[in-house]
Formats: structure tokens, sequence, C-alpha cells
């Protein structure tokens, strides 16, 4: 990716070009303009741009006339593929015709066109038209579009799911290669001790604020260390970077740290002695900050600035377990140094318990453009109003039934949430119907709305205290009752997700260069504290510490019963554009001319396809007999009145739910 400076906005290359914007971001979507999409929009290198503004000089100098082109960049130049696209009414800001002058080319009839059609003109790349013109070309150019189609849905989500490591330096990009592949060990670490570790060879200690002495395995022990010695490294790293009001405090906790890693040593002189070391070693990196910050030595070799702090922080440990006077007093240590990240990490819970809001906005960002694009007007308001109406009617008949104990097994709890969210969605819709706001962006926001709300009802339960607990409903299925294999499903999500844009944002006290080994360093702090922490057992009993899973469901509560409501509403009534800028793209391009009847998918039988593909859903979650029938019915007359895609879609996951209810 070429620096910023080397490379243009969609704003930019339409003013160059002399097009719309729109059909900048229709060829960037169809990989004809190269470019790549960050948090600000899309950035397009300056490499890619020159030639085609190359293009449209030798197009207007190739030009007879007004309305004639000659020249050989009037046909297949990216240009002009740039110009079909321009909506009605664009080419009059161009030159105008002289009054009189009958231009060469054809006279245009103004219709309106079908969408099939304004597809195979448009949207179809010319290699996908020259494989349809081959005796083959439908089949191949179905896998070709289907090939082309799942590479760039790839592309898009790995570049989406990762830090941009184009404009950092390459010391930068190392560390964050580096941080990824730690971060993903001492997860499948924690899996893996989650299941195992209570075969494995364990070490004893007593803490002084305990009242009976743990148990934890050794090798936690030893992962717990490394992630302290390769955080530490890489937060001191980031922080050197930023400006003072950053790199202060993080050195004030890493003194605090090293001052309680000596608690572990066996004699006084020992530990006086590792203070006084400790000292001169953390006033010289401060010391450099504040004399030689601006001076690019300090932050030209982040390796081997990350290189030296490890050096530092693992002579410490390793100072603490070569002179410790048993194993268990270096134990001991480790864990007064993890006590203080516990109050540090409470953010980070929280945040956890925070994401389940985030996999309902992603999910309502996938499905809702391309329900979009692949239903008419009529069958999305269709859909709508069936899943609002629909939803609160049969959360309330699950309940009376579970109360009137006719069916067992039902999630009270999901339905009561549910229930709630569900009447909240109908009267928002209620409002918008009559009070003039029932518009195709506020369907389209309600429709996102009706599809993230189930997995907010889930985590809302997930996250209360209400019966069953957090952890046990969650993961009780694989036998497990400790969040640990929750808490490695969030945590990499949120790497995957909160990471990426807490690094890809820069800042005036914490640039870029600065915000990756930052995010990084407390990622392994606080998965080696879980690591350390999660797998404490009783020596008595060999029950786990049941404290530090209380702590972590209260953060989990925190996060997910109070923010997750706040957030979702935030995210599409303050912030439209982080959950639908697909799809208020493709709303605000819709041509026209174009009606319900033109629009593909506006088929007789589409609307109870649609609503049997819905019942189907809701058989998968719950009462298969019901929902999973009535999905099959709708879905097969749907099918019978030419809807085949979507009735086939409602028969199989119907078939599927009440497979599954056998099955279970």
């Amino acid at each position: 990716m070429a620096r910023r400076e080397d490379a243009y906005t969609v704003r930019e290359v339409a003013e160059i070009l002399g097009v719309p914007d729109d059909s900048v971001e229709r060829m960037l979507a169809r990989g004809e303009l190269e470019g790549r999409r960050q948090a600000g929009g899309w950035r397009i290198p300056r490499r890619a741009v020159d030639p085609l503004a190359q293009a449209e000089v030798s197009e207007s100098s190739d030009t007879v006339g007004p309305g004639t082109e000659t020249g050989p960049a009037g046909r297949g130049t990216p240009v002009a593929k740039l110009r079909k696209h321009e909506p009605e009414g664009a080419a009059s800001q161009g030159p105008s015709k002289a009054e009189g002058e009958e231009s060469l080319s054809p006279p245009v009839r103004e219709a309106s066109v079908p969408e099939g059609l304004l597809e195979t003109a448009v949207t179809k790349p010319p290699a996908l038209e020259a494989q349809e013109r081959r005796p083959d070309g439908g089949a191949a150019g179905r896998r070709a579009a289907l090939t082309g189609w799942g590479s760039r849905a790839l592309r898009t989500g790995v570049r989406a799911r990762t830090i941009d490591l184009g404009e950092l330096p390459r010391g930068v990009r190392v560390l964050a290669i580096l941080g990824y592949a730690g971060v993903a060990m001492l997860l499948g670490s924690a899996v893996l001790l989650e299941l195992f570790g209570d075969r494995m060879a364990s070490v004893r200690f007593l803490s002084p604020d305990a009242a009976e002495a743990a148990e934890v395995p050794g090798v936690a022990v030893v992962v717990a260390n490394l992630a302290f010695v390769a955080g530490w490294a890489f937060v001191l790293t980031g922080a050197s970077d930023c400006r003072r009001r950053v790199f202060l405090p993080v050195a004030l906790v890493f003194v605090f740290e090293l001052f309680m890693l000596a608690i572990g040593l066996p004699n006084r002189t020992l530990i006086f002695a590792m203070w006084s070391l400790a000292l001169p070693l953390v006033a010289l990196p401060v010391a450099a900050h504040f004399f030689a910050r601006r001076l690019r030595h300090w932050r030209d070799y982040p390796l081997l600035e990350f290189g030296s702090w490890s050096a530092v922080v693992g002579t410490f440990v390793g100072f603490l377990w070569i002179f410790r006077k048993s194993t268990g007093d270096a134990t001991v240590a480790t864990d007064g140094v993890f006590m203080p990240l516990v109050l540090l990490g409470v953010p980070f819970w929280v945040f956890l318990g925070f994401g389940v809001a985030e996999v309902a906005t992603d999910l309502a960002r996938l499905l809702g453009p391309r329900l979009r694009r692949m239903l008419s007007e009529r069958a999305s308001r269709s859909l709508l109003l069936g899943l609002l109406l629909a939803r609160p009617p049969a959360d309330f008949l699950l309940l009376v039934l579970h109360f009137a104990d006719a069916v067992d097994g039902l999630p009270m709890g999901f339905l009561i949430f549910d229930f709630v969210v569900s009447v909240s969605l109908v009267v928002g819709a209620v409002v918008l119907r009559f009070g003039r706001g029932w518009t195709l962006p506020s369907v389209a926001a309600l429709l996102a709305l009706v599809l993230a709300s189930p997995v907010v009802s889930l985590g809302m339960l997930l996250a209360s205290r209400s019966s069953p607990g957090f952890a046990e409903l969650a993961i009780s299925k694989v036998g497990v009752s400790s969040p640990v294999l929750l808490f490695v499903a969030l945590s990499a999500y949120n790497v995957l997700s909160f990471g990426v844009r807490f690094a890809n944002a820069g800042g005036r006290h914490a640039p870029r260069a600065g915000r990756v080994p930052l995010y990084f360093g407390v990622a392994f702090l606080l998965i080696g504290m879980t690591i350390f922490y999660a797998n404490q057992r009783s020596a008595v009993t060999g029950q786990l510490d049941a404290e530090f899973e209380g702590i972590v469901e209260a953060m989990f509560t925190v996060g997910g019963v109070s923010l997750i409501p706040v957030y979702l509403v935030w995210t599409v009534w303050r912030s439209k554009e982080r959950v639908f800028d697909e799809e208020r793209a493709s709303l605000e391009t819709r041509p026209s001319g174009l009606n319900d009847a033109a629009i593909p998918g506006g088929k007789p039988g589409e609307s109870l396809a649609v609503v049997g593909v819905a019942c189907s859903l809701f058989g998968l979650l719950f009462f298969p007999p019901l929902f999973g029938t009535v999905g099959i019915v709708l879905g097969a007359v749907g099918y019978v009145k030419g809807s085949r895609r979507l009735g086939t879609v409602a028969v199989v996951f119907g078939a599927a739910a009440l497979v599954l209810r056998r099955l279970v």
C-alpha cells in the first residue's frame, strides 16, 4: 500500500477523472481499480490513478465531436467504463452541444432499463462476458463469478480484521506479526490447560492473603511468566513512542510490578539488591524518553528496543527463579505481579462482554446488504413486517407453554429478553410509520436491528446472573465449567475487531507506531493473568478458584447488560455508516427508473418464501416442530409459485431444524 501522501480518496479520484463518486466506488468493489479500504474510507494509490488521468487526456484529444470518439482511448479505457456508470444527468455537467449541432452517434431513447440488462451492461467484468459467450459460457461464467466473489470476500474480510501494516515502519510490522502469533499461542495454551490441566504436575503455594493453600499447573506458571515478559516488552516499546502522559503512568506501573516481583526472593538482601538494580534500569529509559524522545534513534529501531526491554524484564524474572527459596515462593511472586493487573483488566473484561454487541452489529452488516440486494423492495418490507410481528406472539406463546409445563427445555430467560426486545422494535416501527419516517433507509435499519436483536437477547441473557449462570449455559455442552473457553473466543474476536480499530487509528498522544505494540502487550498480560488464575485450584478440595470466576462474571454482566443496548442504539442511529455503509450505497445508487416489477426477486411466491425462511430460522432456535414445519410448507409453496432459491433455503433450514430436534 502506498504512503498516505501517495494515495487518493474516492472524492479526489472522482474530481480528477470527472466522474461521480459512486462510479469510482463500484470500480473499486469489482476490483477494476486498485485500492485499499480503511477506517476512514478507500485509499487509492497514485500509480493506479495516473494512467486513468492520462487515458482521459488522450480520450479528449482523440474526440472529433462532442458525441463522437475515434481514438483508442474512447471505448475500452477504464475512464470509459467509469463514464458508463454515470447516473442520469451527470453528463450534463460537462460541455454541452452547441445549439443546432447534431451528434454523429445515434440518438438514445430515455426509458426505464430492466435490472437484468443493467447488470449485464454495467456490473459484469469483460472477462466474465467473454466466458459467457463461449459454448459452455453460462456454467463457466457462473463458476468464475463465484470464485471471484469468494476471493474478493476473503480478501475484504482479512483486511477488515487485521491491522493495516502498509504505512508502519518495518520493525513495527514485524512486532505486529509476532503479536498475532503470540496471542494465538497463548489462547491455544489456555484451551489446552483448561482441558488437560488437571492431569499435569501442579505447584502448591500459599498467598499472603489466602486462608488455604492453592495449586496451579506448572505449565500455567511458565506460560504466565513468559506472557509477563513479552507483554511488558510490548507495552514499554509502544509507550516509548507516545507522549509523556502515556509513557509516565506505564513506567510507574512497571516499576511497581518489579518491586512486587521481588517478594518471592528468600531474604532481604536479595530483595534490596533486586530493587537497587531495578531503579537504574528503569531510570535510564525514562531519562532517554525525556531528553531524547525527539531524536530519531529512539524510534527507528523498535525491534532493538523490544529486545532490550525483553532482556530487562527477563533478567528480573530469571533472577527471581534462580535465587528462589522454593518453586512455591516464586509462584507467590507471580501471583503478586498479576494481582494489580486484575484491577487494570476490568475495562478489558467489560469490553469482552460488550463484544456481544459487536457480533450482533457485524452480523447485521453482513446480512443486511445481501438481503436488500437479493430481495425486492416489496419483499424487504414483507420480511421486515413478518419478523417484527411474528416474534412477540411466538415468544409469548412459548412462554405460556413453558409455564403450563406443556413443553420442556425451553430457554425461558432468552424468551423473556427476546420478547422485550421484539416489542421495543415493534413500537419503534409504529413510531416511524406514523411519524413519516418509513423510508428505505429506515427499513434497512430496522431490518438490521431485527437480525441483530436475537444475538443481543442471547448476550444479555448470558451476561446476566439469572439462571443458569453465564459459563454453565454458554459451554455446558462441552463439559467445562470455567469461563476460559468463552474468554478465549471473545478475546480472539476482540483482537480482530476492537484491536484492529484501536491500532489503525492514530492520535496526538499515541501514534499508530505506538498503539500496535501497546495493544498486543496489554493482550499478552491479560491473557497470561487469566491463564494463571483460571487454573488455580484449592489444595484441599481440588475445586477451581471461585473468586476469579466471580470477578469475571461480574464484569461480563456490567458490559453485557448495561452496554449492549446502549451501544446497539448508538450504532444504528448515530453511526449508521459503520453498519450500513454498503446498504446505504446500494440504496442511494439504485436507478430511479426501475420499479418493483423490474427489480430481480419480485416474483409471486417471494414473500411466502421469505416468511418461510424466517420461520425455519426460528425453528433452529426453539420449538422446531411448529416453526420448522411452517417454514417447510411456506418454502414449498414459494418454490411452486416461482421463488425457487428462497423456497429451497426455507425447506432446507426447516428440515435441518426438525432433524436437529430429533438428534438432540
